[in-house]
């Protein structure tokens, strides 16, 4: 019914209420990619929207190395009170796209949710780039950059950047004014998830990282 379940213990997803187990089903979807394509497992990579990327946080707690990286859009770690995981042990390579007006899923943290829906609590935009960031021992190198716009203005990108030239980097990309979305020129969600922002394209961004990792 077009939901994952996540790490949320709170989501009224009928994939949560079954106990769907979406672990064995991307494992089982990736190890058969990998082996149709002759692929390399150490180097597959996932990118997820709002509870999609949730379902990769999952994926990398409890399935550490399906994933080497990920991307999430729209989703900020979910707070002790409302994460049902196991927790993250392994380092893995995260790229978090961040947009500080998300109606959905609050940049500054708290409930989530959207018009009285219960989607549990979520840390900050910032304190989730950071908490992975010490989990992969890199939280003391940290740079920050704008990426493009004009920092403080609609639609301007900044990067915090922790360990960005290691094996494992946690990059935090935040749009100013950024709603419910991904960032990209090519398609758009219903102007119901807010803003976005013509300075950066998520998925792209994706690949350039992910693509460069030893």
């Amino acid at each position: 019914e077009n939901a994952w379940h996540d790490c949320r213990n709170a989501t009224p997803y009928t994939a949560r209420l079954e106990n769907i187990d979406d672990g064995t089903y991307l494992e089982t979807v990736v190890a058969g990619v990998v082996a149709e394509h002759e692929l390399d497992a150490a180097r597959v990579f996932g990118l997820g929207y709002s509870n999609g990327a949730h379902m990769l946080y999952r994926m990398a707690a409890e399935s550490a190395g399906t994933f080497a990286g990920i991307e999430v859009n729209a989703a900020n770690y979910s707070a002790a009170e409302t994460y049902a995981c196991e927790p993250l042990t392994e380092p893995v390579s995260v790229i978090l796209v961040e947009g500080t007006a998300d109606p959905l899923n609050p940049y500054e943290g708290g409930k989530a949710g959207f018009a009285g829906q219960d989607l549990g609590y979520v840390l900050s935009a910032q304190d989730s780039a950071l908490m992975l960031a010490e989990l992969n021992g890199v939280a003391d190198d940290v740079t920050e950059s704008v990426v493009g716009g004009t920092e403080g203005e609609a639609g301007a990108v900044t990067l915090t950047a922790y360990g960005a030239d290691t094996a494992t980097p946690v990059l935090l990309y935040t749009v100013e004014g950024g709603g419910h979305v991904i960032p990209n020129p090519v398609t758009s969600l219903p102007r119901l998830g807010g803003g976005t922002t013509e300075f950066l394209n998520a998925p792209a961004v994706a690949w350039e990282v992910f693509s460069q990792l030893p």
